[in-house]
């Protein structure tokens, strides 16, 4: 029968342990380099946007963007809206600009010009002139953060509205408002 003194058994013991951590290593890079891959496949499918929202101070409201991704697949314009629809992060102190019943129904782009066409529910605003020039100033804003995007027309239901609540003329086509902007 095979006797192992005790230097031998920890010399054995020590070679298992260091195999074993070898393994152990191993997967953590596999696990690591698997995780890279699939965070960059994860980026590659999303592109970053800016979406405006209200910030409000004490004398002053005023449009803030908000950094958000959203998936490289279909229509980019149309998931800007989506996002902006849907409202602030739960976490800001930021307000949202339309009512969450807003959808869009179509947008058309035609040498740089985008033409919007929102359901009823965007001429609920609850606002005065300053908020409903906000409203607008945030969708046309977010719309020509994008890069073919230069000029936006609203519509409702297919038609041309004066306004959405009574003050700000929807006629005419919008270009980004960097006077509304504040980027504290």
């Amino acid at each position: 029968m095979l006797r192992l003194s005790k230097s031998g058994v920890w010399i054995i013991s020590l070679a298992v342990l260091l195999i074993g951590l070898g393994w152990a290593i191993l997967d953590g890079l596999r696990l690591r380099r698997e995780n890279h891959r699939l965070s960059m496949e994860l980026r590659q499918d999303q592109v970053e946007a800016a979406v405006f929202f209200i910030k409000s101070t004490p004398t002053n409201f005023y449009l803030k963007p908000v950094i958000v991704k959203i998936g490289r697949d279909g229509d980019k314009h149309l998931k800007v809206m989506e996002a902006l629809f849907a409202g602030p992060p739960a976490d800001s102190d930021l307000s949202p600009v339309f009512p969450p019943e807003t959808k869009v129904l179509d947008i058309k782009l035609q040498n740089g010009l985008a033409t919007v066409n929102l359901n009823r529910a965007a001429t609920r605003l609850n606002v005065g002139a300053q908020g409903e020039a906000l409203a607008v100033a945030a969708l046309v804003n977010t719309l020509t953060k994008m890069p073919d995007v230069y000029r936006v027309k609203i519509r409702i239901e297919g038609k041309e509205v004066d306004s959405l609540a009574g003050h700000v003329d929807l006629t005419a086509t919008f270009e980004y408002d960097n006077q509304v902007v504040a980027l504290e």
